[in-house]
């Protein structure tokens, strides 16, 4: 079961079930799929942007760094932003170079674990999946897309063993709606 948080783990624990929250998955299939590059921090990867791009101000590599890193869990590509003028070319420019440097260096961006996860979930031999055929997303309601990515590969890879592949299981909110809107919800149905 993959739910949100450490509580989480705690209370499907107490109910005998195995668990694991999203994050600690995507990590520990991104640690499998590039054994030999570590994960860096927000920190790093911000030190690393400045020093790319050189004179610039501390102000406009931290922006860059942010905006790396959104494109980076989306599963962006220096490629797919050179036709967005010149922010575009600038980001295109910063990603390849901090993509070299980070490769160079043994490392790689946090940001980027579930998309590196999701291109090599099919090849892996995780611990964690042995003799499991169905997974349970729990009490899960926001995803980037790397994280959809790594559930569809998760999926297609339980799905080819003859499982059930991955069940999400949205929150019910209607425990916690109270009187008030439970009622304009009744009314309006």
């Amino acid at each position: 079961m993959l739910v949100p948080s450490e509580r989480h783990v705690e209370v499907e624990a107490a109910r005998g079930a195995r668990a694991l929250t999203l994050r600690d998955f995507v990590t520990r299939a991104a640690e499998f799929a590039a054994p030999s590059f570590r994960a860096v921090s927000r920190e790093t990867t911000r030190l690393l942007t400045r020093r790319e791009l050189g004179d610039s101000p501390a102000a406009l590599a931290l922006a860059v760094d942010d905006a790396l890193g959104e494109l980076r869990r989306a599963g962006t590509r220096a490629e797919d932003l050179l036709a967005a003028g010149s922010r575009g070319a600038l980001l295109a420019r910063a990603l390849r170079q901090t993509d070299a440097r980070l490769t160079a260096l043994g490392l790689r961006d946090e940001r980027a674990s579930a998309w590196l996860a999701a291109r090599a979930l099919a090849e892996l031999s995780l611990p964690e999946l042995d003799a499991v055929t169905t997974v349970r997303l729990r009490g899960i309601s926001r995803w980037d897309n790397g994280e959809l990515a790594l559930i569809e590969a998760l999926h297609r890879k339980l799905r080819a063993r003859s499982g059930a592949g991955v069940v999400v299981e949205l929150p019910d909110p209607s425990a916690a709606r109270g009187t008030l809107l439970s009622e304009s919800i009744a009314g309006a149905c």
